[in-house]
């Protein structure tokens, strides 16, 4: 174990610096011991004891490097990983945005044309209720007016013998039924024209036709 002002150092998360501190200071700890004072033989086991620990330092921090290499890779590893993830994710949830953004205009679109329907539909209905009212409107204007002026109309209360010498048709032998601004002057074109019967213009040309030729025989 190395500490440092009383700290236990992590061998693993120290920087390179700090590690090829660490691996130098160790590497010099033992050569500060004399050997020159030794005997011949006692200095060669010595230096044999020293080189052993050298290497044995360097197999140790050799492998502490690879271990370094390794927990480095795996860590980027799962960064990468996770920013991966972390973009899959993000890409899905703006597509699904999209989708949701897409699918919400469609249907803001959809109630716009289906509001824009409606109105339409109101528009016509509208303006064929207006018309209906405007021609309800007419008609009923021309029946007060037509209403009003039978009443100061002075052939419309006489009896059909004292109307004016006109028939309602060259071949009938009734009388105008209306005047000349199409009032009606008789109970039968007034109940045609206030809408309470038909009237129909009779033409009695056959009738005329079978007299003229009995009276010719």
């Amino acid at each position: 174990k190395i500490y440092w002002k009383n700290n236990l150092i992590d061998l693993m998360i120290i920087c390179d610096n700090c590690l090829a501190d660490v691996q130098g200071a160790i590497a010099i700890v033992n050569r500060n011991e004399s050997v020159n004072n030794l005997e011949v033989n006692d200095r060669i086991v010595k230096l044999k004891e020293l080189h052993e620990i050298e290497v044995q330092h360097s197999k140790l921090f050799q492998a502490i490097a690879r271990e370094r290499i390794r927990r480095r890779a795996k860590e980027w590893s799962i960064r990468t990983l996770d920013s991966y993830r972390l973009g899959i994710k993000n890409e899905n949830d703006e597509k699904i945005k999209k989708q949701i953004e897409l699918e919400k205009n469609l249907e803001i679109e959809k109630n716009q044309q289906l509001i824009q329907s409606y109105k339409t539909k109101a528009l016509v209905t509208n303006e064929k209720w207006i018309n209906k009212e405007n021609s309800i409107s007419e008609i009923k204007l021309n029946d007060m007016y037509d209403y009003s002026m039978l009443k100061y109309h002075n052939e419309y209360n006489m009896s059909d013998n004292q109307l004016l010498p006109k028939r309602e048709h060259p071949y009938s032998w009734k009388l105008e039924q209306y005047d000349a601004d199409g009032i009606p002057i008789a109970p039968e074109a007034a109940a045609k024209r206030f809408g309470t019967s038909d009237y129909v213009i009779e033409n009695n040309f056959k009738q005329l036709n079978i007299w003229k030729i009995e009276a010719i025989n």
